[in-house]
């Protein structure tokens, strides 16, 4: 119970960061999304400037700058993989009035959480950064799935910010779509369910989750 506590209220908490993604066209092996970043603001925090976005995530590599990004989950078959292509987007620049804040290094010292903000010199150098990153496919409880990492904030390492505001993407879906499964869900594989993009499509795609069961062979 505790197992299926912990993954479903992780899988709650993910579906919480996702940027506003919506689907404009939709077959059997191709979709077409649009995303918007969400709303954002710059602030001034003792020597660094923040950026902060909401419903977002942040990098948690102390002494990187501290630059949101989201995320959203397309479905696949089994052994199924996607492709994506930025058809168009819209961005903007946007000066700073220092850098960005780093992500801080924690140190508990006396029982007390401190925070050091130290900037790494290599994690602010110029980074060419894609707006989208597919990470690997996986699965959880019979459902596969592709996360995919939107970066629409780059920072230059310095005082630029260029911001993409809108974005249209076209996602490809290859492998075995005509699956079709028997398998019934269960409330944990639902709430994973409901984070794809086409969930509806996904649904069909629940790949056996029995586990077998080894024994020995005793009346021998």
């Amino acid at each position: 119970m505790k197992h299926f506590l912990l993954s479903a209220f992780t899988i709650l908490i993910s579906a919480c960061l996702c940027a506003k993604v919506s689907v404009i066209s939709h077959s059997e092996t191709e979709m077409v999304i649009e995303f918007t970043t969400d709303p954002w603001k710059i602030s001034t925090e003792g020597e660094y400037s923040r950026l902060t976005a909401e419903n977002m995530s942040y990098s948690d590599i102390p002494g990187a700058p501290s630059v949101p990004y989201s995320e959203f989950k397309v479905g696949i078959p089994p052994a199924g993989r996607i492709s994506c292509t930025v058809l168009s987007s819209n961005s903007i620049n946007t000066g700073l009035d220092s850098k960005l804040i780093p992500v801080p290094e924690i140190k508990t010292i006396n029982g007390i959480d401190n925070y050091l903000y130290q900037i790494s010199p290599a994690a602010y150098q110029p980074q060419r950064t894609e707006l989208i990153t597919q990470l690997p496919a996986t699965n959880f409880r019979g459902y596969h799935f592709v996360p995919v990492t939107l970066h629409p904030f780059v920072y230059d390492g310095n005082k630029t910010l260029t911001i993409t505001t809108k974005a249209t993407l076209k996602i490809n879906i290859s492998g075995a779509t005509d699956f079709r499964s028997l398998e019934p869900g269960d409330k944990a594989a639902d709430l994973l369910l409901a984070q794809l993009i086409n969930s509806q499509q996904a649904k069909k795609w629940r790949s056996n989750v029995r586990t077998e069961i080894n024994y020995a062979p005793f009346n021998l």
